[in-house]
């Protein structure tokens, strides 16, 4: 059951020594008020009893009923009661008999000996009620104190605790919330706000059992908003095993549920373009390797010119060429197509229920979509090369080596001519930022030619 589930039943058992100041008052006001009506009530017994009908001193017995009201409230009144009683026994017996008789002492010491018993008796039960009260004190710091919130209930299923972060998490105080059925506090739902959760409060009375909460489960607060939690309930048991009631820890998980999130979505894709990764595309292509999805196209794609821009003008400009083509990918697929950056500037697409000639022309309109881009760094390319699975019986790695081969190829059939474009703006770029070499275009033109003339452009 746990610590808090223990420290619970402890609070509902001195619970009613617990009475907040104004109660109390309230209380010690109408206790005193018949405490003082029983003493007037006993004296006008006893003389009526003693003096009008004379039947001795049967009487006295009141006088232990009247120590014991005492005894039960007022614990500094339980020995001048008892002096009370004897003064007033003694003056009816002096009033009877004009004396006072040896016996009378028998009554007299019996009374006295009652009223000092009664008196020790209820210092004892005092000092116990105090010390249980401060160790309830304690415990209600300690409940109050710890991070999370804390709701119990009993068998009617209304509301017996409700620390302070619970009142932070539903938006409800202490005061509303304590007598009310739990119902009507914590309500829970399904994040989807369509499924329906199992209240953990039902399956603890139910069962007597502790009980978790769903992970799709959110509290809705008294303002209406959904705050997603986790939580666990355990049955408030007596020591004989009987259930009393149930006691439910539970926290707010706003936070841990956005950096989940936030650690999933870096897990699964590229930091860089915001596309799926390597490692989300292998998970997701044994899945959809099904016949359902066929035709299963791969579209395969590698950058042209990357490392001539990257040595030309940095990385970091490398980098907004592969986010830029990130970009266009994006723009141009479909909702359902998976766009991946499989690493440096190699991209894949993977297109379920589309053929082969449909998968190509997206990547034509990919194509066309470059050339439609301004850049300072030279042309934006793309060469792709697709392959489709259509039959189960074939091998989707296989499928992906053919797109990838066919891939190469076009971009080495299409290589030298990116490559001298990319020469021509990266030599313009460098010179026109050089106020000295404006007219300078005509000498470096055969420097350029030679350049590609060397590598074999």
């Amino acid at each position: 059951m746990g610590i808090v589930g223990k420290e619970v039943i402890k609070i509902d058992i001195i619970s009613r020594w617990n009475k907040d100041e104004s109660y109390d008052n309230r209380i010690n006001i109408k206790r005193m008020g018949i405490f003082i009506s029983s003493l007037i009530l006993v004296g006008g017994v006893a003389i009526y009893s003693n003096i009008i009908y004379e039947v001795g001193n049967s009487y006295s017995n009141l006088f232990y009923i009247l120590i014991i009201i005492a005894g039960l409230w007022f614990e500094n009144l339980i020995i001048p009661t008892g002096i009370y009683c004897i003064i007033v026994y003694l003056i009816l017996r002096h009033i009877q008999y004009g004396f006072i008789a040896l016996d009378s002492m028998v009554t007299v010491i019996s009374v006295f000996f009652f009223s000092c018993l009664a008196n020790q008796i209820s210092i004892i039960i005092r000092k116990r009620v105090k010390e249980t009260g401060s160790e309830r004190q304690k415990l209600n710091d300690m409940i109050s104190s710890i991070g999370d919130g804390v709701v119990a209930i009993d068998l009617e299923r209304r509301i017996t605790m409700f620390n302070r972060v619970a009142e932070t998490i539903s938006g409800w105080d202490r005061e509303e919330a304590i007598g009310q059925c739990v119902d009507n506090v914590f309500i829970l739902a399904h994040e989807n706000g369509k499924d329906k959760i199992i209240n953990p409060f039902d399956e603890v009375l139910r069962t007597g059992k502790i009980q978790y909460l769903s992970k799709y489960a959110v509290l809705i607060n008294k303002n209406g908003d959904m705050i997603p939690i986790e939580d666990s309930a355990s049955p408030i048991k007596e020591r004989n095993g009987i259930v009393t009631g149930a006691v439910l820890v539970f926290r707010d998980v706003t936070i841990k549920n956005m950096d989940r999130a936030k650690m999933e979505y870096l897990s699964y894709h590229d930091a860089l373009t915001g596309l799926y990764n390597r490692r989300y595309f292998e998970e997701i292509m044994k899945k959809l390797d099904c016949e359902e999805n066929y035709p299963l196209s791969l579209l395969i794609g590698d950058l042209n010119n990357l490392k001539i821009v990257n040595d030309a003008y940095g990385h970091l400009a490398g980098d907004e060429l592969i986010k830029k083509m990130a970009e266009i990918i994006k723009r141009v697929c479909r909702k359902d197509d998976v766009a991946v950056r499989w690493g440096g500037d190699e991209f894949v697409i993977l297109m379920t229920n589309t053929k082969k000639d449909d998968a190509e022309k997206i990547a034509e309109r990919i194509q066309t979509a470059c050339y439609d881009s301004e850049l300072n760094t030279g042309e934006l390319s793309i060469a792709f090369g697709c392959e489709s699975k259509m039959e189960l019986e074939e091998d989707i790695e296989q499928i992906f080596i053919v797109a990838e081969n066919r891939m190469y190829k076009n971009k080495m059939r299409n290589a030298k001519n990116f490559n001298a474009n990319s020469i021509d703006v990266a030599i313009g770029n460098i010179f026109g930022k050089m106020p000295s070499y404006k007219h300078a275009r005509v000498d470096v033109m055969p420097v350029n030619t030679k350049l590609k003339k060397a590598i074999g452009i």
